[in-house]
């Protein structure tokens, strides 16, 4: 956009609040897409087991679904319907060094912002197991 001396002041200011509008939705697209694939690494200093994650997130979550496959030591939970978000998937991956894998995700591509709900369960989950 040139600006020309005649060009009224509120052209102008429109144009560059598009243009960081724009930058900020490309950021928030950016990261909400980097959180779907990347799970956050939590080191198990009290020794959980799968059993006991699966009681703390039966206790201290609002979960509908709650799988676990213990041959793969693979914990996926589903949440329930909230304001916030319409259900997150939670999924622990045990790892022989005493980490764990955790992400949560939206349920399904249509949902395409949970207002940090994703975020929140993650949080939540370090904190209860640390």
């Amino acid at each position: 956009m040139k600006l020309k001396p005649d060009m009224p002041l509120s052209i102008v200011v429109q144009g560059w609040l598009l243009i960081v509008f724009g930058i900020a939705l490309w950021y928030f697209t950016a990261k909400r897409m980097k959180q779907r694939r990347c799970f956050d690494v939590l080191h198990l200093v009290h020794g959980y087991r799968l059993d006991d994650i699966e009681k703390v997130l039966m206790n201290n979550f609002r979960i509908a679904h709650l799988e676990t496959d213990p041959e793969n030591q693979l914990i996926t939970a589903l949440t329930r319907f909230s304001l916030l978000s319409w259900g997150e998937q939670i999924t622990i991956i045990f790892l022989k060094e005493g980490d764990i894998l955790i992400n949560s995700r939206t349920v399904g591509n249509v949902q395409p912002v949970t207002i940090v709900k994703d975020r929140l369960n993650i949080k939540r989950l370090k904190a209860l197991l640390t």
